[in-house]
């Protein structure tokens, strides 16, 4: 990596002039797409197709022979070995970038005006002492150091209380109020084992009747956060990439056409039935490891189709191949942008050599729609885009975000 790479990103003012306006014309918009490219990717150390060192496809009998339909029928144990060591793992082994992150963030600002506290999502990239400032989870409500002391200290006979929008107590204290009652009954038991048997049915009487009671009383519902989509306001992903980081960063999958497919999911080479082995990158854990996963394991043989026992391959588009139906959904998603209603397009990372996905963009131009384009060089769409926003998704994109929730937070 050369010095230039290492040197942090510097905000020019005119950059933050252009970061600045292109937030202002997000906020107006009713309808936004963001079209991302392999460029977005990269910043998560996956190798774009077409990089002259790194490049997955730089070898030509290698794209050939592992790129392309012809090859996987003519090797097909070969191409399952390739593709899991030299294209899958390092895929499944990266991790989102604060651009996805971005994304996801803006996908939720725009859609309900709020962030959910899911990890991932808040891109302040604050760094707290995990001892002094220790968070905890309690049903999706995040709960500070400060409030769990007082959440432990609060007396067991209080009800649960809505505390400006901080749900606290959430059933545990009727918990330990039984608990105490139990332990009540046990004591007096022990402390007169020389009285009668009257006073032991008493206190059960006494206790019986203050569980019926309380079975009497209405139960509370714990609050749970119902979003409601600001009206009008759609958002969508159309993506070149078949990583999930988007899905990983927390964005929402039925926002998110996947146009050349996806490495979560694989398929048979003859019927294209569906494998049921498939991970969903929304629910992935951090701590999976791809070469520990014994679907995926190189000393076994490719594995075959439950169904027509062909050999399988990636639910990814490979060259001289048609695209998959998600293409269709963003084409679709695109034609009902309109001018009238201030839609925008964000394009991330894009070279805009790729066709047909390519056409997107320019289509959307000529429907009249504005279009920002974040990339750290100057490609095929830089020459008709509204705005141009040089430098890595990773800086770009979180502080137009940030902008964009200051405009929100004003209105």
């Amino acid at each position: 990596m050369s010095n230039a790479q290492q040197d942090p990103f510097e905000f020019t003012d005119q950059l933050k002039h252009l970061i600045q306006e292109s937030a202002e014309i997000l906020i107006h918009a009713n309808n936004i797409i963001v079209f991302t490219g392999a460029g977005i990717s990269a910043e998560s150390g996956i190798a774009t197709f077409r990089a002259p060192d790194v490049g997955v496809w730089t070898n030509k009998l290698g794209l050939v022979l592992f790129g392309t339909p012809f090859g996987w029928w003519l090797m097909p144990k070969i191409s399952w070995k390739v593709y899991i060591k030299y294209f899958r793992n390092p895929i499944v082994a990266a991790y989102p970038n604060d651009g996805h992150y971005a994304i996801a963030k803006l996908e939720q600002l725009h859609l309900y005006g709020v962030v959910d506290d899911v990890s991932g999502l808040m891109i302040e990239n604050e760094v707290k002492d995990e001892k002094e400032n220790e968070i905890i989870i309690v049903d999706d409500v995040k709960i500070g150091s400060d409030e769990k002391e007082k959440e432990n200290n609060r007396d067991n006979d209080n009800d649960d209380k809505d505390n400006g929008g901080e749900i606290i107590g959430l059933g545990i204290n009727d918990q330990e109020n039984d608990d105490d009652d139990e332990k009540i009954v046990i004591e007096e038991e022990i402390g007169n084992n020389n009285n009668n048997e009257n006073v032991i049915d008493d206190n059960d009487d006494k206790k019986k009747k203050k569980k019926k009671e309380k079975k009497k009383q209405p139960k509370k519902k714990k609050k749970k956060s119902k979003k409601k989509i600001i009206d009008n306001h759609k958002f969508s992903i159309i993506t070149q990439n078949v990583d999930g980081l988007h899905q990983r960063a927390g964005s929402n999958s039925e926002n998110i056409a996947e146009v050349h497919g996806t490495i979560w999911r694989h398929k048979c080479s003859k019927n294209k039935h569906i494998h049921p082995y498939k991970l969903d990158p929304c629910k992935f854990e951090d701590e999976y490891i791809p070469s520990e996963d014994p679907f995926f394991d190189l000393d076994n043989d490719y594995p075959q189709c439950p169904e027509c026992s062909s050999h399988l391959r990636p639910d990814a588009i490979l060259f001289t191949e048609g695209l998959p139906e998600d293409y269709n959904i963003g084409y679709q998603k695109v034609k009902k942008l309109s001018p009238l209603n201030g839609d925008v397009m964000i394009v991330v990372g894009c070279s805009g050599v790729v066709y047909p996905a390519a056409g997107l963009p320019e289509m959307a131009k000529e429907y009249g729609i504005t279009i920002i384009e974040v990339n750290p060089d100057k490609s095929n769409f830089t020459d008709f885009v509204d705005y141009f926003l040089q430098g890595p998704s990773g800086e770009i994109l979180p502080a137009l975000v940030k902008e964009y929730e200051k405009l929100l937070n004003d209105k």
